[in-house]
């Protein structure tokens, strides 16, 4: 069952209104306090966003906010589900023309990078056929050795990601179109406060991925 945050409580998913006007209806997976998401649907009004993420409480605020009238801020345009990337609720199924993954963070990095089964069948689950997936991802040593560790993460290198990683992703129907290292004037462009807050820390290396899910 699909949880549709509404500040502090959730609404109904008979309430999404996905209108075929749209022009792509865009998944944000991972989307932290949302903000971000918010804005790109300010942004963009012809397409529709979704922003999905794990933690309930840090998605109240701007639930609350996209929900009021057009005058106050609300938007029409967007709404959050709490759930996680290993189990996304089956309402969501193919509704996806494009897949966001900015900065993952705990878990969703892990199974992201280490290939966790139940995340890419999700992700795969809820894409369009030929679905873009656009991923922004870093961590380094100089900063998070700990933390890679403790989750048996490998170093990130372009080689990494173009070698046996392209390979195994191409059984989950999903063909990389893309690696490359960000420049230090993207770095700037980065609105999310997450992505600003990893980004206090300049002297890293900050990997995009682009893909096509074929199914």
């Amino acid at each position: 069952m699909i949880s549709i945050i509404a500040g502090k409580k959730t609404i109904p998913s008979t309430e999404i209104k996905i209108d075929e006007h749209y022009k792509k209806v865009i998944v944000d997976l991972g989307c932290g306090d949302g903000k971000q998401t918010y804005r790109l649907a300010y942004d963009n009004p012809e397409n529709f966003y979704i922003g999905i993420d794990a933690n309930f409480k840090g998605l109240e605020e701007i639930s609350r906010k996209a929900r009021k009238k057009p005058v106050k801020g609300g938007l029409t345009n967007v709404v959050f589900v709490h759930g996680v990337a290993e189990s996304l609720p089956q309402e969501l199924e193919s509704v996806a023309d494009e897949i966001q993954i900015n900065f993952p963070w705990g878990s969703l990095l892990e199974g992201f990078i280490n290939l966790n089964d139940d995340i890419w069948k999700n992700i795969r689950m809820i894409a369009k056929n030929n679905a873009e997936l656009k991923v922004i991802t870093t961590y380094d040593d100089k900063f998070e050795q700990e933390f890679r560790e403790e989750r048996s993460l490998p170093e990130l290198t372009i080689s990494y990601f173009e070698g046996n990683f392209r390979e195994k992703l191409l059984s989950y129907g999903v063909k990389i179109t893309e690696v490359r290292i960000i420049s230090e004037e993207e770095k700037n462009e980065i609105s999310s406060p997450w992505g600003k807050k990893i980004l206090s820390s300049r002297d890293r290396d900050v990997f995009v991925i682009n893909a096509v899910v074929v199914k």
